[in-house]
């Protein structure tokens, strides 16, 4: 049976998701290999069989391999985006998981967030629901790689677009450059930006059904 994992998504993406316009999301790899330490990256907190290999040393393809078997999403695995979310007002003093299903769920596209008499408070994607879901997503690849290794049709694939626009805020910049932003607005830690170039788990996603629960 597959494993059913969260994703948490921030509103542009979600956006793409339901366009159908992102079929890639690259995840940051916590934590990060370390080719300073003395065990290498068995000393970065990965079970590694080799344990003295030094990571300067390794093909991407090795690191693919031995990730893959540690890493928190797999090949099979299904996962479902965890957005900004409401529910009915009458539940803004329950938690999440006490809200019964079948009842109106809000999504930052529905209205452009525009409340009515039963919306309720805005909660946080990172505590929405599984039973909440309405996008689910197949993994159907997993690969290593430092998040400069980007290419445009992979950048694309993240769902980032091109705007030809000179009043958008990322206007006449390529699909990298617009990804390198993203990344930086939702990776904003030394060690973890763009500049820095991390290690990232580049996942293949296709859409599934949604799941009932």
């Amino acid at each position: 049976m597959a494993r059913e994992l969260g994703l948490n998504t921030c509103e542009a993406m979600a956006q793409a998701f339901l366009d159908n316009r992102k079929t890639q999301t690259r995840r940051l790899i916590k934590p990060q290999p370390n080719w300073e330490e003395r065990n290498g990256l068995k000393a970065a907190g990965w079970s590694w069989r080799t344990k003295k290999v030094q990571l300067n040393s390794c093909t991407a393809e090795f690191l693919s391999k031995e990730i893959g078997k540690e890493s928190r999403y797999r090949v099979g695995d299904h996962l479902y985006a965890k957005e900004t979310w409401a529910a009915d007002r009458q539940y803004d003093s329950v938690p999440p998981r006490a809200i019964p299903v079948g009842i109106n769920i809000w999504f930052p596209d529905h209205l452009g967030w525009k409340r009515d008499k039963h919306m309720g408070r805005v909660r946080t994607g990172r505590f929405m629901p599984k039973k909440f879901a309405r996008i689910w997503r197949e993994v159907t690849g997993v690969r290593v790689e430092r998040v400069q290794d980007i290419s445009i049709i992979d950048a694309r694939a993240e769902g980032i677009a091109e705007y030809k626009d000179g009043d958008h805020e990322y206007a006449n910049r390529t699909s990298i450059e617009n990804f390198a932003m993203l990344w930086d607005r939702l990776h904003p830690k030394p060690g973890e930006r763009w500049g820095d170039n991390p290690w990232v788990l580049a996942l293949v996603l296709e859409p599934i059904e949604k799941h009932e629960h």
